[in-house]
């Protein structure tokens, strides 16, 4: 297992831009302690990563699918090489959770979202600090780049999204439509809508170009993420107590949900779309095709729930964290 050596602590002179080179606390102690590397695999995954602090609560590719970042409980962000599966930065981010994560279209930038209720944008690169875009009045939940990335939107426990330019930093649209806590907010591919998911139950369709909602989607149970198909005709949500749900966006109703995708608290499409990836509460990992909603794989149950789940941008790997604190890389079968 190969190690990282972790810098000196931050003083308080520190200037905020170098934060994310550095790790304090209880985050240093146990990345010195796991090595921060990647360990063996128990026979069925590619690999088996695992980072400091806890619960890992949030997975992101880079769109040239050179880096792997996940982040988590003790504001600690990693980036790994996602060839070898070794770090090449873990830093502290956040102070307390990271809810989210997100890499920018041309691979340069990322933004985090914590529960220290700021939203911040980093040099992939570097490490170094770029902005904070919001130092708000709650946790904030969710975050997502556009397309284009020229626009990072936010959900946070307000029930409220945030839209920011970008280049300019500055907020662009305030969103209100939820009546609880937003949970999830993703881009659709062709940059037109955007979805996000609530507490309330409710899933809404934006018109990006206007800000103005499309449709709601009203469910029972906290709705805990939302996904795109390639082809932006396809919002998929995972939902407590409904499992899996299909939604079409031209017609705006919803199609037959997935049989046996009770408990998902996850879910992802593979960029070519042949592929739907759930993770759930039990541990389990569920594979389906897309063109006819089978489940064509189940993995063995893992400690604690799966919590995040995205597929490399080639197809051919999908990465899932959890509870406890390990983040899986799983091949994907030739379509």
């Amino acid at each position: 297992m190969s190690t990282v050596t972790l810098p000196a602590v931050e003083s308080p002179a520190t200037p905020r831009r170098h934060r994310m080179v550095v790790a304090v606390g209880v985050v240093a102690a146990l990345a010195l302690l796991c090595g921060v590397a990647w360990v063996a695999t128990r026979g069925t995954e590619l690999a088996t990563l695992r980072s400091p602090g806890g619960v890992v609560r949030a997975v992101s590719f880079s769109p040239d699918g050179a880096t792997l970042a996940t982040a988590g409980d003790g504001g600690a962000l990693t980036l790994w090489d996602a060839t070898s599966y070794r770090v090449s930065h873990q830093c502290v981010v956040h102070t307390g959770v990271v809810h989210g994560v997100a890499v920018s279209p041309d691979s340069r930038r990322l933004v985090t979202a914590g529960a220290d209720h700021t939203v911040r944008l980093w040099d992939e690169a570097t490490g170094a600090e770029v902005a904070t875009l919001a130092t708000l009045t709650q946790s904030v939940n969710a975050v997502a780049f556009s397309p284009d990335g020229s626009v990072v939107a936010a959900g946070g426990a307000d029930g409220k999204l945030r839209l920011w330019d970008v280049e300019s930093r500055r907020q662009v649209r305030l969103l209100h439509g939820h009546a609880k806590a937003v949970r999830a907010v993703a881009f659709s591919p062709d940059g037109t809508t955007l979805a996000t998911g609530g507490e309330d139950g409710v899933t809404v369709l934006w018109d990006r170009k206007t800000g103005k909602p499309l449709t709601r989607w009203a469910t029972t149970g906290r709705v805990h993420a939302v996904a795109y198909s390639p082809d932006s005709r396809t919002v998929a949500t995972t939902t407590t107590g409904r499992g899996v749900q299909l939604w079409d966006t031209q017609t705006r109703q919803e199609r037959p949900k997935l049989t046996g995708g009770a408990g998902a608290t996850c879910v992802a499409f593979s960029g070519d779309g042949h592929w739907l990836a759930t993770g759930h509460e039990d541990g389990t990992v569920k594979l389906w095709d897309a063109a006819d909603s089978r489940a064509v794989r189940t993995t063995a149950g893992r400690s604690g729930s799966v919590t995040a789940v995205a597929f490399a941008p080639d197809g051919r790997r999908v990465v899932t964290a959890g509870g406890d604190g390990t983040v899986n890389v799983w091949p994907v079968p030739a379509k």
